[in-house]
């Protein structure tokens, strides 16, 4: 039986069931004062008080029943509700674009190009619209939509891709080799969204007003201690950055701030280090 349709015979039964035993109550009063039957006063007031008896326990019942339903509805409505929570649980999906195209040159040193590019796929928002919306960013944002042809190789894989609060932080390394040429170039894409939004999110968006000296500092001692020699001078307002982990990680590229030899560098700083400048509105504001 529909669970509806059964709440509302039992809630009937017990709404009417207390109605006459209300009735009967008043009539068992009547009684007791005047009776007209060819029964005994007594025993007909008897009758009556068991009848009574008998319709409040129905209605006693029904309305304990209908109490039940009630209880069952809204614990079946939680469920439910967490069922969708879950069921919107934003996931990350690593996939790859590989390709091989042959180059159009007569006199190159590669004949065919390599593309391997990954990158991550997002899901669970419970939102297509805004899912396409940050699929694609990060597709263009590491390459994957690009027009190759085949005068150069590509290589991207992602190194960090994480959800930290509403914000997507994803991180892809890799080189790009124009054929001919003496070597290869590194290269090293940041990618940082607001997942309720899909729009990026940029450094000095993470900051109250009047950040960078304090994050130069901070920066500045991670690298003396772990990178002597270094020739950092500043973080900009376009900082490469990701969070993950409990830290803020700056990321530069190969020479930005050091000898090549060291390749990408990777700064991190606690986000506890950054108390008092982060902005509590921001896409930070959840780990304070």
């Amino acid at each position: 039986m529909d669970l509806a349709l059964l709440e509302k015979i039992v809630a009937s039964t017990g709404l009417g069931g207390l109605g006459i035993w209300a009735m009967f109550i008043l009539y068992k009063a009547i009684i007791g004062a005047k009776f007209i039957s060819k029964l005994k006063q007594d025993h007909s007031f008897l009758i009556m008080n068991n009848v009574v008896k008998i319709i409040g326990c129905v209605a006693v019942v029904a309305v304990i029943s209908w109490a039940a339903l009630k209880f069952y509805e809204i614990k079946n409505a939680s469920l439910v509700t967490s069922e969708t929570k879950v069921a919107t649980t934003p996931r990350i999906e690593y996939k790859t674009l590989s390709k091989r195209i042959r180059d159009y040159r007569p006199d190159t040193n590669v004949p065919v190009a390599t593309i391997e590019m990954e990158y991550v796929v997002v899901s669970g928002l419970g939102n297509a619209s805004m899912e396409r919306k940050i699929n694609s960013y990060i597709s263009n944002a590491i390459g994957i939509n690009e027009t190759y042809d085949g005068t150069e190789d590509h290589e991207m894989k992602v190194v960090i891709a994480s959800i930290e609060g509403q914000m997507l932080s994803v991180v892809a390394e890799g080189y790009f080799y124009g054929h001919g040429a003496a070597s290869a170039a590194n290269r090293v894409v940041s990618i940082n969204l607001n997942l309720t939004t899909g729009d990026p999110v940029e450094f000095k968006d993470l900051f109250r007003s009047g950040y960078v000296k304090k994050v130069n500092e901070l920066a500045a001692e991670w690298l003396s201690i772990n990178l002597p020699g270094h020739w950092f001078e500043t973080v900009t307002d376009n900082q490469c950055y990701y969070v993950a982990d409990g830290h803020l990680n700056l990321c530069f590229s190969e020479y930005e701030v050091a000898a090549g030899a060291n390749g990408n560098v990777t700064v991190k700083l606690k986000l506890d280090s950054l108390r008092g400048i982060v902005s509590l509105n921001g896409p930070l504001g959840f780990a304070y």
